[in-house]
């Protein structure tokens, strides 16, 4: 046995035939060789010109094919069909008569379809159709192990199962939501800069790692324009900028209360070195005879503090172990 080689892309090669009468109807089926998509379209008869039409609706869809698989039907031998498909360019292989299993693609999407219709129940033959190539077309395929419609069109199919959970952009939405709470609850929130704001801006290449700098504009949440002071522009990030709090001039009024309190303790301390000095000169030279005599608070009605007894601190008697002393015993060979 000699299998069909695998082609290297969808809808390069195509194997078709015809299932019936199935419900007073034919059906034409057409199969990918490479990602087993099938294609089914009722007729009324299976004639040539039944079929270009139907094929020349799939071509519309899919693209031309390179090679066409057919048996020796009526509707493919004929002239108008080897017309059409000389036209296109597409080539066609024939298999040998009587040898069904030669067009094997075919035969098995043939009783697949069969299979699946005779299974169908509620609606019409059109809608029970539409369902069984909606589950086949998205259930992987035991040769490739993807479904026809991942190899044919890149994609996986949306059916009812699909809504039993959600979607991949769903799931990364929500875990990006997450992240973005998480961050802004546990992470320093840094005011955001606006135009004419002082700045340190980050510095990237050679030289202080911070430069001083001024927002001229802003561009979203994150983003702003700022200039040095020699006229350079920089676009920097949020993170990259910091604050200047020192260009923040002090109030008028904590100015003058600042001014005032320096005023009166450079005046104390000037008062204190002089008496300091004075006091230190009378001593020197001998003029202080006596000492003033104490004053009298009661006469001016200040309480005075009667005097308290001093009292030195007692140290407990020392108290000697009454534990039994035991000699070490030491190992003497």
């Amino acid at each position: 046995m000699t299998p069909w080689p695998y082609p290297e892309k969808p809808w390069s090669r195509i194997h078709i035939d015809f299932a019936g009468p199935l419900k007073n109807r034919y059906l034409l089926i057409v199969t990918d060789a490479f990602s087993k998509w099938i294609e089914v379209v009722p007729v009324t008869t299976p004639s040539a010109d039944a079929t270009i039409p139907c094929l020349r609706t799939m071509f519309a869809a899919h693209g031309l094919p390179d090679v066409i698989v057919s048996d020796n039907g009526p509707a493919f031998v004929s002239a108008s069909f080897r017309e059409f498909l000389q036209r296109n360019g597409i080539k066609h292989v024939l298999t040998p008569p009587y040898h069904p299993a030669s067009n094997g693609a075919a035969e098995r999407a043939v009783q697949t379809i069969k299979a699946k219709l005779k299974k169908a129940v509620g609606g019409s033959f059109d809608c029970q159709l539409a369902r069984v190539l909606l589950n086949y077309r998205s259930t992987p395929h035991e040769t490739t192990g993807c479904s026809p419609a991942e190899l044919m069109m890149g994609r996986k199919l949306k059916t009812a199962l699909t809504l039993l959970r959600p979607d991949m952009r769903s799931t990364v939405l929500t875990r990006q939501l997450k992240q973005k709470v998480a961050h802004e609850q546990h992470a320093h929130r840094t005011p955001l800069v606006q135009p004419g704001d002082s700045v340190y801006a980050r510095n990237f290449r050679d030289g202080p790692p911070w430069f001083p700098a001024m927002v001229t504009a802003t561009s979203g949440d994150h983003i702003a324009d700022v200039t040095l002071p020699e006229g350079r522009s920089w676009r920097r990030h949020q993170e990259h900028l910091r604050h200047d709090f020192s260009a923040t001039e002090v109030s008028p009024p904590a100015a003058a209360k600042h001014q005032v309190g320096t005023r009166d303790v450079s005046a104390g301390d000037q008062q204190t070195s002089a008496m300091q000095s004075h006091l230190n000169a009378g001593s020197e030279d001998g003029s202080v005879q006596h000492e003033a005599p104490p004053r009298d608070n009661s006469a001016l009605g200040v309480p005075v503090d009667p005097e308290l007894p001093k009292c030195e601190p007692q140290t407990p008697p020392l108290r000697r172990s009454s534990r039994a002393r035991r000699p070490n015993v030491r190992y003497s060979p």
